[in-house]
């Protein structure tokens, strides 16, 4: 049987692995969640928006074809929209 690659979307040897990154992905959701019931707002404002994907531009951790992220693996294009989102490496 051959083997099979893993997809580029779960390369553990460029992000955090498969469960590394559902962990990930529930530290997200539950930031935005309290946010938004403290009555931060949900979306970010444009301008915050686009701040914040020009650092991830910037950062050697970001991967700028995908627009993802090598230390959480999220799609950084998207996460960046929510107020309480944050930046797994306190950049922003």
């Amino acid at each position: 049987m051959e083997e099979k690659n893993l997809p580029e979307l779960i390369d553990e040897n460029q992000y955090p692995d498969f469960w590394q990154q559902i962990k990930s992905f529930q530290e997200f959701a539950k930031d935005v969640g309290q946010g938004a019931i403290k009555g931060n707002g949900f979306l970010a404002t444009q301008e915050e928006q686009e701040n914040r994907l020009n650092i991830c531009n910037e950062c050697p951790h970001f991967n700028l074809d995908q627009k993802r992220c090598y230390k959480c693996g999220c799609f950084m294009e998207h996460k960046i929209k929510f107020t309480n989102s944050k930046c797994p490496i306190s950049k922003w």
